[in-house]
């Protein structure tokens, strides 16, 4: 009776154990983040949402932060995102970094659809208007590890964020980090025609 009072407390015990003891791909799955985002985070269920397989992890995991303390607003997916956010802070920074590690570490299985006669147009607009120097020439490079790649992303998802950041004269409404604050004044200058243009021209690159 001893030994199996014992066996029951053990079992209990593995059953009350900290989620980080999962590695970042069974999180994902448990923390229900594939139900908008997809398999392995390559594949999201609709254009309005990011592909966050290959997505530095330091951005992942401060956008994550930024959602759960309810900072990052203006978008589309801001309200689905705040209790999967709160869900995973909850359960503290080593389930977000393995969140985060197990998605920097795949790789997007669905390439954007785009406009191609945008992408000339967008690219000048990209390089003209510095983009460049903080995200890389080829938008994959950024120069700091909390920056997005943005090479592949749809154009919806970009132009929503660059909306949500000021552009073509909408109300800036994304915060949540002090990147954001950076890029509040790059995306203000733009028109829609040119939000429209470099949106599809990110989403061509590879």
């Amino acid at each position: 009776m001893k030994k199996s009072a014992i066996l029951i407390s053990a079992l209990l015990l593995m059953g009350l154990a900290p989620a980080y003891a999962e590695d970042g791909s069974r999180l994902f799955q448990r923390k229900g983040c594939y139900t908008c985002h997809g398999a392995a985070g390559a594949n999201p269920i609709t254009p309005q949402y990011p592909v966050l397989a290959g997505q530095n992890k330091d951005y992942i995991v401060s956008q994550i932060a930024a959602f759960s303390n309810k900072h990052r607003q203006g978008t589309l997916n801001t309200n689905q995102m705040v209790p999967f956010a709160n869900s995973i802070t909850k359960d503290g920074p080593e389930v977000v970094g393995a969140i985060a590690e197990y998605l920097a570490s795949n790789q997007p299985t669905k390439t954007a659809s785009y406009d191609n006669d945008q992408v000339h147009e967008g690219e000048e607009v990209f390089m003209q208007g510095g983009c460049a120097a903080c995200h890389g020439e080829d938008a994959k490079t950024p120069i700091m590890p909390n920056y997005p790649k943005l090479a592949g992303l749809s154009p919806e998802y970009l132009a929503n964020q660059l909306y949500a950041f000021g552009a073509a004269e909408k109300k800036a409404t994304r915060g949540g980090t002090p990147e954001a604050m950076m890029m509040a004044p790059m995306a203000q200058g733009l028109t829609a025609e040119q939000v429209k243009a470099v949106s599809n021209y990110l989403a061509s690159l590879k």
